[in-house]
Order: C-alpha cells, then structure tokens, then sequence
C-alpha cells in the first residue's frame, strides 16, 4: 500500500484487500481516463479518482489490445491553484516506470527542491507535440503528510518582521552569487552559517530558550526518498474536507515555508493540535508539484 494514502483520508484503511477494492472501483469507474500513444505498441493510460476536492487518487497503466485497464502503480495526489516558483525547474525519468521527478534551484529553501510529478500525462502530450520535453514556467506544489503537529507563532514586532525579511532578502543574492562561483558571498555565508549557529547554541544553554522559538520554519531534506522533506512553516488557510469514500475528515492547509506557499494534506486524527491561521505546521511530507508548461502558438509548432 503506499505509505501516503492514510493523507488524503484512508488511514483506516490498513488491509491490502480493502485499498485493492478501492483501486478495482476505480478501474470500473474513473472520473477521467486518458490515453496518450507512447510508441508504435504501446501507450500510457491514466486513470483519476477524486475522493475530496483537489485529492484523490491516480493509475498509471496501459490499456491492452482488448481494451482492459493493466494497472503498473498508483498514488494519492493533492493538487493546488497556487503558484509556489517560477525559478528554472527541470524533469527527470524516475527509474524503469514512467514517472517523473522535477529539480527546482529556488534560492528561499537553500537547497535543491525536489519534487514528483503529478501532471505526467500533460507532459507527454506536449512531448509529442513539440517532439521535446516542453520548458516548465512554474510549479504548483502541493504536499501531503503521513502526520504533524501545530505550534503556536513566534511573537515580533513590525521591526523585527522587517528585519528579518532584509536578511532573508540578503541571504537569498548571496546565496545566488555563491552558486555563480562568487568567492567573497561563499565566505560571507560561511561566517554568517558559524555565527548562527553559535548563537542557537548560547539561547538554549545560556538563556534556556526552546529552539521553536528561535527558528521560523525550515525546509529539509530527510530520509532515503530525495522528495521527502521535513518542513515548519506559517499557516495562511484552513480548509476541512471530507473523504467521499471513507468518510474521513483532511485537512487543507496552505503553508508559507521559508516564502514558499504550498499546500499540504493531512488526515484529521494525524494532526496533533488545531490550526490556524497564524499558527505554524510541522511535519514530514512528501512534495508533489503540477508543472506549468511554456505555451507555444500553434503556427511555431
């Protein structure tokens, strides 16, 4: 079963045979089902089941000669209408399957962000028009989250707020000028990374202060899986909505996570306080993300 189906509401669902009824009703009555060609024998059959609004469920497969649904995988989706980047982003086969990974270089996580495709078939269907991997303009990432917990925000004045927007702004043109081979900016981030860390260290020996208090929100990378982050970050939007299927309750929370704004499921009873704007989530979750792919008019095709 895959591990992330309990986030968009199935978490009572622990029995192989119960998720394998699920995906049998699917198969008999899918919201949208779409086949693209993929070579001269074979083509890519995409099967999708919404459970919740923006949620749901997706097989990827082929579809035989006699017509019948053969299933490779599947997976729970969350899609979001937010636009999350517009950095450079490119897209990597994943493996012997046909899935794809994206690679964003956003400068506010400080690392490279991964991320898995969700809008597969779309690609192939503009590959095939442009007889190329057609060039993504933006990101619309989404997350879910197998659990997490609410902490309350950290207390600061307009100044403060100010302030610590300036250094983000600073951090973030260093941070560009040391991937571009800048000597002086890897040095400045060097110093700026000891003093930082020096000064965590004397808040919570000295002063006994807790380290949430100290950091806003992060964004990193944990685990074997190169998708799987762990993220604390602001929540701006609370949405409740109901697994048609199973009659769970999700959350729909829109997070902005070191200036990155995305949206991350989580099952009722897998979240631990109550949220609310204002307040911050915190969790492991595994980053999906739809591409939004450059349009070409026709006639230049």
């Amino acid at each position: 079963m895959h591990s992330f189906l309990r986030s968009i509401g199935f978490r009572s669902y622990v029995k192989k045979r119960d998720v394998e009824q699920v995906l049998k009703n699917i198969i008999a009555n899918p919201d949208e089902k779409v086949i693209v060609p993929f070579d001269d024998d074979n083509n890519i059959t995409v099967l999708r089941k919404a459970t919740a609004p923006d949620m749901g469920i997706i097989l990827y497969g082929e579809t035989d000669e006699d017509g019948q649904f053969q299933m490779e995988y599947y997976y729970p989706y969350l899609y979001s209408e937010q636009v999350s980047t517009t950095v450079e982003c490119t897209l990597k086969k994943q493996g012997g399957r046909e899935s794809y990974a994206g690679l964003c270089e956003d400068y506010h996580v400080g690392v490279s962000l991964i991320f898995y495709l969700t809008n597969v078939i779309e690609m192939h269907k503009e590959k095939l028009r442009r007889r190329a991997i057609p060039k993504v303009e933006g990101v619309q990432l989404a997350a879910l989250a197998e659990s997490g917990k609410i902490l309350l925000p950290v207390a600061k004045t307009k100044k403060q707020a100010q302030d610590s927007w300036n250094q983000f702004q600073d951090r973030t043109r260093l941070i560009e000028q040391a991937r571009n081979g800048d000597d002086k900016a890897i040095n400045i981030l060097t110093m700026q990374e000891v003093k930082l860390c020096e000064n965590i260290k004397k808040q919570i020996e000295v002063k006994k202060v807790d380290i949430y208090t100290l950091v806003d929100s992060f964004f990193m990378p944990t685990g074997v899986e190169c998708d799987n982050y762990s993220i604390m970050g602001d929540i701006e939007d609370v949405r409740i909505v109901r697994n048609q299927l199973t009659g769970e309750n999700v959350y729909n929370l829109l997070i902005n996570c070191n200036h990155i704004r995305f949206h991350v499921a989580v099952q009722q009873e897998d979240l631990m306080g109550v949220p609310a704007p204002g307040r911050r989530f915190k969790g492991k979750v595994w980053m999906q993300g739809r591409a939004l792919f450059e349009r070409i008019a026709p006639e230049l095709l």
